[in-house]
């Protein structure tokens, strides 16, 4: 049998998936309560908030941290996340689609019908 030929390869780096954000931008009246996950229990999601004309920040390790929801209540809004665990390589950012928020719609009382005399 003749020798044989070593051969090496570039070392491997892991990374994590990106986190998924639910809901994904939408029209919602005054607040929405927004979810960003990471796929591999453990992770965390760090993210930042941006308005839709602005391209200020990426999320980065040093960034806020999602544990359970963020909390929108401007609207025209974007979501940027990624997810970090230790000793891997953060993961590719995930950007949401604009979150739109509208005000309430109007109530009135008393609610419509005939009335004989002037309403206040």
């Amino acid at each position: 049998m003749g020798s044989s030929e070593v051969v090496s390869s570039p070392a491997y780096k892991l990374a994590l998936s990106p986190p998924s954000i639910y809901p994904d931008g939408g029209v919602f009246v005054e607040v929405v309560d927004v979810r960003i996950r990471c796929k591999l229990p453990g992770a965390e999601a760090h993210y930042v908030v941006d308005p839709i004309l602005s391209d200020t920040f990426d999320p980065n390790p040093m960034s806020k941290i999602c544990f359970d929801t963020v909390h929108l209540s401007e609207t025209n809004m974007i979501i940027k996340a990624i997810c970090t665990y230790k000793n891997l390589e953060p993961s590719t950012m995930t950007t949401s689609k604009t979150f739109i928020l509208e005000p309430h719609p109007p109530t009135f009382d008393p609610d419509g019908g005939s009335f004989v005399e002037s309403t206040q």
